[in-house]
């Protein structure tokens, strides 16, 4: 097993379009022959997977769904699960106000600790809120097995930290055979030769996708319509 840590969402496929750019300007030599096995082993899904690593906040979501599309569609890269990194532990008390808890549990507390602890309160269920929406949206956006790895608030990264991780990495993740309902679907209209390339788990769907990069504005990208009426022939003088 061969780990090669990318460069992050932004650069990363331009990074791993570099074999087939040489391909295109090199014709022939020992720079074309490493080209070609490059690419060719980048679009061996039995040889190399694409495994994305995220954190359930808007801009790095916005990163990962593009680069899951462009990975899978321009290049042809097989995707591994989504690992999702740094999530907050969901915490029911958050729903029940300061003094409420305090009453249910007959402490006592002064006007400023309750100000602290209910600052504290709205800062989490703020956070969990924001990771909520965006792990609902990758549940929409990308039709990937997912893997979830807790946020460890820790300045000393130790052994116990990392065997939590690891126990959290080595979940068993179901892959289902059967085509998502938000995947497009490629069938020939007619007794023909099969698409050239396989479904994948993140098709575009067949209309549009709506990506939000940073602070842009919301654009919308389709496929260019074919026109519905032929130019006219230019006129006789």
């Amino acid at each position: 097993l061969i780990v090669v840590d990318a460069p992050p969402a932004g650069h990363a496929a331009s990074f791993l379009r570099s074999a087939s750019a040489l391909q295109k300007v090199v014709t022939n030599g020992p720079v074309r022959a490493q080209a070609d096995e490059v690419a060719e082993m980048l679009a061996n899904r039995d040889r190399c997977q694409g495994l994305l690593v995220t954190l359930a906040e808007e801009t790095p979501v916005n990163e990962v769904i593009e680069l899951a599309y462009d990975l899978e569609e321009a290049l042809g890269l097989a995707l591994a699960p989504l690992v999702v990194n740094s999530c907050w532990p969901d915490r029911n008390g958050l729903a029940m106000s300061v003094s409420a808890a305090a009453k249910a549990q007959r402490v006592k507390l002064s006007a400023a600790n309750i100000a602290a602890l209910q600052a504290s309160a709205d800062f989490g269920r703020s956070r969990l809120d924001v990771q909520r929406r965006q792990l609902a949206r990758l549940a929409e956006e990308l039709a990937l097995p997912r893997i979830i790895l807790p946020r460890l608030p820790t300045a000393d990264f130790g052994p116990a930290e990392l065997e939590i991780m690891a126990d959290a990495l080595s979940v068993p993740v179901r892959i289902s055979c059967v085509p998502s309902a938000r995947s497009t679907h490629c069938r020939p209209a007619a007794p023909s030769s099969p698409p050239a390339k396989p479904n994948g788990a993140t098709l575009r769907r067949e209309a549009t996708i709506t990506a939000v990069i940073g602070s842009r504005k919301r654009m919308r990208r389709t496929d260019p319509s074919p026109p519905r009426h032929s130019p006219s022939p230019p006129e006789k003088r």
